[in-house]
């Protein structure tokens, strides 16, 4: 019974049905190559988080819960979403660790094969499992912040199919649950077809990753026309150079998920070991891109919100009017309405060009505190009198 059971456990079970070729050692070399790649980058997790986490909280306590307004509302659904991916990931880094404690110090002696055979027999345990509904957890959680998002950006578009457009985009990710569903059942029970669903899977993240960063592009891009026009070469603004950063940084965080994702599933669909590394640290790659678009959002909500709102509200008329203004564009700040009997209704001043002008609010304190007082002195005169108040 003793040798029936060993002879069972010397022939791997290869749920990711890697090259059986590959020597122990390029084996054992990938897992650990892996854990340390991703420890490194859960540091950068770590950082991001942190960051982010501070300038999102201080956004949030900008303003008072009175006066709650919708980008508040997307600070505080940003607050979520980065808490979540970091526990997320620090469990993730929690299981990598335990599973290389278990594999390369307690069962490295006595299991046969070495710590990558025990590494690879054992994907369908608790332990690997929880690591693989993890990644899910932060893939999906990813990929609908950025559908998200690009729902934003097209909020205000005015042309034809504006919303037909997402169809694709909603259909790949509802395609790439249902996969991610099927991977980690057929993880559980070993399915010896789990190559070609991790494929699958890889490859509709990784187009819709493309496909909705290049719509976003795509939108900004046609911003910044509309604006450039509406503008007409003044100076008021600046530059228009923070598209560039933008579309830059987009472009940035997106690649750094899609090659890794590439360098996994390219040596997978070739049974080669190299994609052992990069499947062990793409939770932590995926939760960097992510990390990467909020920390600079983080930053545009404490530094840019005027010139954003500006933008967004020219682009707009642009768009749904089809009138480009000529000429110069500045900002117009509307002063809060006066109050009832305040003497400043009628109150205006005429400066050297005859432009008329609300008049100074210290005169308009002045007349109002005057009003105040003598209705005071009514008050007092009335109840001194003895006559009822009218």
């Amino acid at each position: 019974m003793v040798g029936a059971s060993i002879s069972t456990r010397t022939m791997p079970t290869n749920p990711l049905q890697l090259s059986p070729f590959a020597s122990q050692e390029a084996r054992e070399s990938g897992w650990l190559i892996g854990a340390f790649l991703s420890s490194s980058a859960y540091g950068v997790v770590l950082a991001l988080f942190v960051l982010n986490f501070y300038l999102l909280l201080q956004r949030a306590r900008s303003s008072s819960p009175k006066h709650r307004t919708r980008r508040d509302f997307s600070v505080m659904v940003l607050l979520a979403f980065i808490t979540v991916e970091f526990i997320s990931a620090t469990l993730s880094m929690a299981s990598h660790v335990e599973k290389s404690r278990l594999a390369f110090v307690v069962h490295r002696d006595d299991y046969p094969g070495g710590p990558a055979a025990y590494q690879n027999e054992t994907l369908h345990e608790p332990m690997s499992t929880l690591g693989l509904a993890l990644l899910l957890v932060i893939n999906w959680s990813s990929d609908g912040l950025l559908l998200w998002r690009c729902f934003a950006f097209y909020k205000s578009a005015s042309f034809p199919g504006s919303r037909l457009i997402f169809f694709i985009p909603c259909i790949m990710y509802i395609l790439s649950i249902g996969c991610g569903v099927a991977i980690n059942v057929f993880f559980r029970r070993q399915a010896p077809f789990l190559n070609p669903v991790v494929i699958v899977y890889g490859s509709l993240s990784v187009g819709l990753n493309v496909l909705l960063t290049l719509m976003i592009i795509i939108r900004l891009v046609i911003l910044r026309r509309s604006i450039m026009k509406a503008l007409d070469g003044t100076e008021h603004f600046g530059s228009l150079s923070q598209y560039t950063s933008v579309i830059a940084m987009l472009v940035e965080s997106a690649s750094i998920f899609v090659v890794a994702v590439l360098l996994f599933i390219i040596p997978l669909g070739l049974q080669s070991v190299v994609a052992i590394a990069p499947m062990i640290m793409l939770n932590m790659v995926q939760v960097i891109s992510s990390f990467m678009i909020i920390y600079r959002v983080a930053q545009g909500t404490t530094k840019l919100d005027a010139h954003d709102d500006m933008s967004r509200v020219i682009g707009q008329d642009v768009e749904n009017t089809g009138v480009v203004s000529k000429g110069k564009v500045s900002v117009i700040r509307f002063a809060r309405p006066p109050e009832e009997g305040s003497g400043c209704d009628a109150e205006v001043e005429v400066d050297e060009k005859g432009i008329k002008r609300p008049r100074d609010s210290v005169s308009c304190r002045r007349s109002s505190e005057e009003i105040m007082d003598s209705e005071r002195e009514k008050e007092k005169d009335v109840s001194s009198s003895g006559l009822p108040r009218p």
